[in-house]
């Protein structure tokens, strides 16, 4: 049993008549003080908009998400590619947390206001029955009245708070979109792969930003994280190759780096060794070639070269 159902327990059946009587509805009441201010509903009507939202829920904490311009971000809803519309990426490095203005309704808020419904119908009775006088009935409705107001200004405020976080996420979630598949574009590492213009690889991309955003385990992921994740799934789909980062080699050396004392030389200020040359080649291999050279040694020789190292 809920607090109103024991609230309407007590009450009689002339008081329970009186209280349905009541006008106040805070969704209608919500959507007045938005179209006061220029906006409109953040869900079209009053009826449709979810407990979840009007709670102050955060919409970082909705589901998966789509490539579209103006979708919802990842951890909202079923991702949808269409880059054939203006659109293209999810959040930088990293998903941003909306800061500045923020106000969320108190958890309790639907009680608050049951019980500013029926102090009011309280107050109604009272006078009715002779307890209060014309005077004291009027104090009591002003007083609750102000209360109903202060309700009114938090739901106007939670849910014009809701709705820039929202569009603050969304923003995100599209220069996102733009930044990466600029970059798998033009990107070798990427593997110069061009969204735009391929409707196959753009569907694929699309199906795996939906199935990853779908993971609970990835709810928190970072949104550009979504978009790589994805894009490496489409490049071993399609066998299509991607070049490690170049590095220029025309760069200047570092000073910090250039020997200047044959004391920094490793090994200078110790005695000679003899292994240092016959192990040169092993020394310019790494990864899985390392391994394998190193493999190839005898015993002799590989503890001799970990002696050197």
């Amino acid at each position: 049993m809920t607090n109103q159902d024991d609230q309407l327990r007590l009450l009689s059946e002339a008081e329970r008549a009186t209280l349905q009587e009541d006008d106040y509805d805070p969704s209608e009441d919500n959507a007045a003080a938005l179209a006061a201010l220029g906006r409109g509903s953040l869900y079209g009507s009053p009826e449709d908009e979810p407990m979840g939202q009007a709670d102050g829920r955060d919409s970082d904490d909705a589901p998966a998400s789509t490539l579209k311009a103006g979708a919802e971000a990842p951890t909202s809803h079923s991702p949808e590619t269409d880059h054939n519309a203006e659109r293209h990426g999810a959040g930088g490095s990293s998903k941003p947390l909306p800061s500045g203005y923020r106000v969320d309704l108190p958890l309790d808020y639907q009680d608050q206001v049951w019980a500013n419904k029926s102090a009011m119908a309280e107050v109604r009775r009272r006078f009715n029955d002779g307890d209060l006088d014309h005077s004291e009935m009027e104090a009591e409705l002003d007083r609750l009245q102000d209360e109903r107001d202060q309700l009114r200004d938090v739901k106007t405020r939670a849910t014009v708070s809701a709705e820039m976080r929202q569009q603050s996420e969304m923003d995100a979630w599209t220069h996102s979109i733009h930044t990466f598949l600029d970059d798998a574009a033009k990107m070798p590492e990427l593997g110069r792969v061009n969204y735009h213009a391929d409707l196959e690889k753009q569907a694929d991309l699309d199906a795996f930003v939906k199935a990853l955003g779908a993971a609970p385990a990835n709810q928190h992921r970072p949104f550009r994280w979504f978009l790589e994740e994805a894009h490496r799934r489409v490049l071993a789909l399609h066998g299509i190759p991607t070049t490690k980062k170049s590095v220029d080699m025309r760069r200047r050396a570092d000073p910090s780096d250039i020997v200047t004392n044959l004391a920094d030389v490793p090994g200078g200020a110790g005695d000679a060794d003899p292994a240092g040359d016959e192990f040169a080649e092993l020394d310019k291999l790494t990864g899985l070639d390392y391994e394998r050279a190193l493999g190839r040694l005898s015993e002799e020789k590989r503890a001799q070269f970990l002696r050197s190292v």
